[in-house]
C-alpha cells in the first residue's frame, strides 16, 4: 500500500511540474511575444498593421554568432532553439492579413548572422505586386504569392532589383525609390557617393530614422510625400487615443492586448 501511495504521489509530482513548467515556458513566449507586439506598434511596423501604409516593415534584428572563417553557427542547436521560439511568440500576433516572417540576411559580416523580423500586410503587399506588375513579373511574381515567398526571393536578388523591391514594399514612393537605385548605382559604378536627404515621417515612439527614405539633396516635399506623412499622422494618433485608453501598468500583457484590439 505504502508502495502505491508513493508511486502515486511520484505520479502527482511529476504531472505538476510538467505543468509548472509548461506554463512557465508559455508565459515565456507570452512576454516576448508582448515585446515584439510593443516594437510594431511603438514603430513603423504600425503603419503595416493598422492601414497597410507600409505594405512590410522591419519590427527587429536577431544576431546569431558564426565562425568567422567558416560562417557556419558556433551553437547551432540553440540557435535553432531560439529561431522555434521566436516563430512561436510571432504566431500570437498574427490574423488571417497580418503575418510575419524570420528573415536571414543574405550579407554576413565578421562573426555574427543577422536575421530580420518582418511584419506583413497582405493586402498591402498584393496591391503593390498588381500596381507594379512590370517589375515583379520579371521574376514570376503575382499577386497570389505568398509575402514569405516573395522577400525571400528579394533578400537573395541582385543589388538593384533587391534595393527597387525593398523600396516598394516599405512604401517609399516612386521618386524616393528611383532616387535610392540610381544613387547606388553611382556609387558602384563611378566609387562617387551621391548626397541626400532623409524624409522622416511620424511613428508613435517620436523617434526619427524608423519610417524614413533618402531624397536627393534640397529636396522639397512634393504632394505625395505630404500625403504620406499626413496618412501616416493619422495612423499614429488613432493608436496613441487608443493607447491612452488602455493602463499599461495594470495589464500583464498590455502591447500584445494593444495589437490585437488595433488591427483591423
Amino acid at each position: 500500500m505504502k508502495n502505491i501511495i508513493k508511486t502515486a504521489l511520484s505520479f502527482f509530482l511529476l504531472a505538476t511540474i510538467s505543468v509548472s513548467a509548461q506554463q512557465a515556458s508559455r508565459n515565456t513566449v507570452l512576454s516576448y511575444a508582448d515585446s515584439l507586439a510593443k516594437r510594431v506598434l511603438e514603430y513603423e511596423g504600425l503603419h503595416t498593421v493598422y492601414s497597410g501604409l507600409k505594405p512590410i516593415s522591419t519590427v527587429k534584428h536577431v544576431e546569431f554568432a558564426i565562425d568567422s572563417v567558416t560562417a557556419e553557427f558556433t551553437a547551432p542547436e540553440k540557435v535553432k532553439e531560439e529561431l522555434e521560439f521566436i516563430r512561436k511568440s510571432l504566431e500570437l500576433l498574427e490574423n488571417d492579413n497580418i503575418g510575419y516572417i524570420l528573415l536571414p540576411f543574405k550579407s554576413v559580416y565578421g562573426n555574427t548572422r543577422t536575421y530580420e523580423i518582418l511584419v506583413y500586410n497582405r493586402k498591402s503587399v498584393a496591391e503593390l505586386i498588381k500596381g507594379k506588375s512590370g517589375f515583379f513579373l520579371k521574376r514570376g511574381i503575382t499577386p497570389s504569392v505568398s509575402p514569405e515567398i516573395l522577400l525571400t526571393l528579394y533578400e537573395f536578388e541582385d543589388k538593384t532589383d533587391r534595393f527597387r523591391a525593398y523600396g516598394y514594399l516599405f512604401g517609399y514612393p516612386d521618386h524616393a525609390v528611383d532616387f535610392f537605385v540610381e544613387a547606388s548605382k553611382t556609387n558602384v559604378e563611378k566609387g562617387e557617393f551621391v548626397e541626400r536627404d532623409f524624409y522622416q515621417l511620424p511613428v508613435a515612439s517620436g523617434e526619427d530614422g524608423r519610417f524614413v527614405y533618402a531624397v536627393p539633396k534640397g529636396h522639397i516635399p512634393n504632394d505625395i510625400d505630404l500625403e504620406i506623412k499626413e496618412k501616416a499622422a493619422e495612423n499614429v494618433e488613432e493608436y496613441l487615443e487608443l493607447k491612452e485608453r488602455v493602463n499599461i501598468e495594470e495589464s500583464q500583457y498590455p502591447y500584445l492586448d494593444l495589437l490585437l484590439s488595433f488591427i483591423p
